[in-house]
């Protein structure tokens, strides 16, 4: 994803929702992919050309990067991700750490006994 290789250069950018559970899961080739980026709609703007702000609720802008379909949702001020309708979703993936982040402690969701 050549898109994603750009924007991490300009500003820190996490896998989100249904993207950090495929990664968990080690299902890397999805044909959509959301992305939560830390800044705002401004400065993702200026380092992903080509946006589309396709006017659903789950985020602000998106792309199409080959035959993928990459949402855009950004985190301005530093704050923690809207939570999701499912606990599961709230879990974002640091692919420069590779390591995963918990803003409301739902980490045990996942590894309880039922999803």
């Amino acid at each position: 994803m050549d898109a994603l290789a750009d924007l991490r250069s300009a500003v820190p950018w996490y896998f989100s929702s249904f993207s950090a559970l495929d990664r968990y899961f080690r299902q890397t080739e999805q044909p959509v992919v959301h992305i939560a980026v830390e800044g705002d709609l401004v400065t993702l703007a200026k380092s992903v050309p080509d946006l589309e702000f396709p006017g659903v609720p789950y985020a602000d802008a998106a792309i199409w990067d080959g035959t993928t379909r990459i949402y855009f949702r950004c985190l301005e001020d530093e704050q923690k991700p809207q939570k999701q309708p499912f606990r599961l979703q709230n879990i974002l993936y640091d692919p420069d750490r590779d390591r995963y982040l918990d803003p409301y402690d739902d980490y045990r969701s996942l590894r309880g006994d039922l999803l």
